[in-house]
């Protein structure tokens, strides 16, 4: 007769979430997902709030506020009879009741010749009845202790982890988790307990301090025998203690806040799924559809394919879908009073949610019924309000946990397709979990079997650099896991690659780029540098931009305005967050300036094409942005000399003219420097312009330098060859008016044009 199970919670007395089992973190450390809401002007418009009570609508699967009332929670299960109860406490009395049916008939057997052994006593010991010289009453007393030891030292073995794990939280929780370790090692702690009692008691019963005793050779062979298994024996359960501490220590690190994260998101989905199938009942006209692919995938597929939508073939294989959910609820009750334990739980919601996710027509499924059983008429997005709602006002913590799990990225608002996207994302992380454990734990495995067989040869070979850099690296070090996008820095350069299998000596990847799978071993990966791009969080983005030398600081200020408008916008505040940064490198070989704009993401680039989709939709935008302000690449925006708008022309003028005018700029040059040349050798009588020249002619620089130097040699030999020395006043003033005439001709030259015209 099945147990009686615990009593179904309506929706309104689901328990309250447990701050220290939630994945978001403490809620005392950070405001409460409501007041965030309160805070965010992000969406613009209010989120909606309860003004009436839950009831089933009829339209589309979509809920409707009204009136009404909540559905009713299902009433309880009749209470067993006295048949039942007598039954389920004959299952029920424990480990040790169990035990002892296996015990007591094989020790009431060896008692026998004990019992026997002992009273048949003569006066003299030696003459009583022995075995290989062993009095029967010790032999048989050796095999009756050996046999209860195995049973005792079982208990022990199952004891230890328990009262361990009761006193290692006052030393640290931390310390908790070697509690696997000896659970773990159950079956060698009871062995090796039991070989060293064994060895122990056959030397006290067994030797000739024993009365009346007279053993024979054979008994120091087999005490032989049994230190060589005793000797055996420690070294294989300290072998067996290694392993397991290396394989708890990995899970540990690599697994342990995985699969908390998994399990808690498939504990919130349940109760999502138990809300929905309370709004509306399984099979009912609503989710008709949905429900088939979820309680019984195979059969909903079979009825969609080749069968029309016959109202017969539904109605048949959904009673076949119902069966077989009976059924199984049968067969799990029946296995729970044969064990005493569950072994194939009730059809419940967690388990349902479990099993949709290992399919993913159901993991959509299952993501559209949840998400149109919540949101209400009208509404095209799901708010926090609604599974507030719908949960009931004493279960708040847990409705704010369901709306981040759907809403990571804490856009106060979801989709449809937000909705299935993250339900698939969670299924797809639990299977690859499962695929990695599995990897791992072969991996673990053949490291057991190594340690087991060769440990004596790892000195010798040289693969024992090998295999000792792989052990640490995959379980010490472990930097990826399976279906983790990673970057790895090769003689090739760097290479964007996903873990497709980890292996104890060696790793298979794909590339990204070309789809190619390589392996590598994990000894020559144990040297290179490791970016996993998954376990990464938000990522930033770094674009280089190069521009016009002239670009001004209200036009660099514009662009970053623009990109920020630009990851505001409302179909990109879901991809990008508004935090934008442009910063300025460098001046490059002073001809360009470099400047480095910074994007930060959601999300990391953990799926290939959408990063690539992203990554393009912001050059885009940067594009557009360059062009619209307008920002230009070095070498300004104007037009090339020789262009139709930018026409080339030359003017001759005389070589007076050219010589003044050259002298005139070098003078200039130098009354423009902070410190002027003309001024560091005081006490000297050297022209500026002389001095200069001998700066141009000792320094040369480089070709512009050296050409002024040169021009400046020529205006002061043509000054002292065509001048006289009293006249250099005059005449420079001339020259001087002349360059500053319009024409940019001497008057001279310019009364000629002007007889001339």
């Amino acid at each position: 007769m099945p147990q009686k199970p615990a009593p179904e919670l309506p929706l309104t007395e689901y328990p309250t979430a447990k701050p220290s089992s939630s994945p978001f973190g403490p809620q005392s450390q950070q405001p409460s997902l409501r007041e965030r809401i309160s805070q965010s002007t992000c969406n613009g418009n209010e989120t909606p709030q309860s003004t009436g009570k839950v009831s089933i609508s009829k339209l589309g699967g979509r809920r409707r506020r009204s009136g009404g009332t909540s559905p009713a929670s299902p009433g309880e299960k009749d209470d067993l009879n006295k048949f039942g109860k007598l039954y389920e406490k004959i299952l029920t009395y424990g480990t040790g009741t169990r035990y002892s049916i296996y015990i007591l008939p094989v020790a009431l057997i060896l008692a026998i010749p004990v019992i026997v052994g002992a009273t048949q006593v003569s006066d003299d010991p030696k003459k009583d009845p022995k075995i290989g010289g062993v009095r029967v009453v010790w032999f048989f007393t050796w095999f009756e202790a050996v046999w209860l030891t195995l049973w005792a030292m079982r208990f022990v073995a199952r004891m230890i982890p328990r009262i361990f794990g009761f006193f290692a939280g006052v030393v640290s929780s931390e310390t908790k988790k070697y509690r696997r370790v000896l659970e773990n090692l159950q079956g060698m702690i009871t062995i090796f307990g039991w070989v060293v009692i064994s060895f122990v008691l056959y030397e006290v019963l067994f030797s000739t301090s024993a009365d009346g005793n007279t053993p024979d050779k054979w008994t120091s062979v087999f005490k032989k025998v049994l230190a060589a298994i005793l000797v055996g024996t420690i070294i294989f359960f300290i072998e067996k203690v290694i392993v397991q501490l290396i394989s708890v220590s990995y899970h540990s690190r690599s697994y342990n806040n995985r699969i908390d994260e998994s399990k808690r998101y498939v504990h919130l989905l349940g109760i999502l799924f138990e809300a929905s199938r309370k709004l509306f009942p399984v099979y009912g006209q609503e989710f008709r559809n949905e429900d088939n692919i979820i309680m019984h995938n195979s059969i909903g597929a079979f009825v969609n394919i080749g069968r029309g939508d016959s109202k017969h073939s539904h109605r048949f294989f959904n009673g076949m879908g119902r069966f077989n959910d009976t059924v199984n609820s049968v067969f799990g009750d029946i296995a729970t009073e044969l064990k005493g334990r569950s072994v194939l739980p009730e059809r419940s919601a967690e388990s349902i949610v479990s099993e949709s996710l290992d399919k993913t027509a159901a993991t959509q499924a299952l993501a559209r019924r949840l998400w149109l059983s919540f949101v209400a008429e009208g509404n095209e997005v799901l708010h926090l309000s609604d599974i507030e709602e719908v949960l009931g006002e004493g279960n708040q913590e847990f409705a704010e946990d369901c709306f981040l799990m759907l809403d990571p990225d804490e856009n106060m608002d979801v989709t449809l397709e937000e909705a299935t996207l993250r339900v698939k994302e969670i299924a797809s992380d639990r299977k690859a979990i499962e695929k990695s454990m599995h990897d791992v734990s072969q991996a673990i495995k053949a490291l057991d079997n190594v340690l087991a067989s060769v440990a004596f040869l790892l000195s010798i070979f040289a693969l024992t650099q090998e295999f000792l850099g792989s052990c640490i690296f995959l379980f010490v070090k472990h930097p990826y896991d399976i279906s983790d996008r990673v970057d790895i820095s090769g003689p090739d350069g760097i290479n964007s690659l996903v873990v497709e299998q980890i292996s104890l000596l060696y790793t298979s990847f794909k590339r990204i780029k070309d789809l190619e799978y390589i392996q590598i071993p994990n000894s020559v990966l144990n040297t290179l540098w490791i970016n996993n791009i998954s376990r990464s969080k938000s990522l930033l983005e770094r674009i280089d931009i190069y521009i016009s030398f002239d670009t001004s600081f209200e036009d660099m200020n514009a662009l970053r305005l623009e990109m920020q408008k630009f990851v505001s916008d409302e179909e990109n505040r879901r991809e990008w967050q508004e935090d934008v940064m442009l910063r300025c490198l460098g001046v490059g070989s002073m001809d360009k300036l470099q400047l480095q704009l910074e994007v930060r993401h959601k999300s990391n680039w953990s799926v290939e094409h959408i990063r690539a989709a992203r990554h393009s939709k912001l050059i885009c935008a940067l594009v557009l942005a360059l062009r619209k302000i307008p920002i230009f690449a070095p070498g300004g925006g104007a037009a090339a000399l020789g262009d139709p708008t930018n026409p080339a022309y030359s003017v001759a003028v005389s070589d007076e003219v050219a010589t003044a005018a050259r002298h005139k700029a070098t003078v200039d040059l130098d009354a423009a420097r902070l410190m002027p040349l003309s001024k560091l050798s005081s006490g000297n009588a050297q022209q500026p312009t002389e001095r200069v020249v001998n700066e141009a002619t000792n320094n040369t620089p480089g070709p512009a330098s050296q050409a002024t130097a040169s021009d400046v040699m020529k205006v002061t030999q043509l000054s002292e060859n065509l001048h006289d020395p009293a006249d250099d006043g005059g005449r420079e003033e001339q020259d001087l008016q002349s360059i500053s005439s319009p024409s940019g001709l001497a008057p001279e030259a310019s009364n000629i044009q002007s007889s001339d015209g």
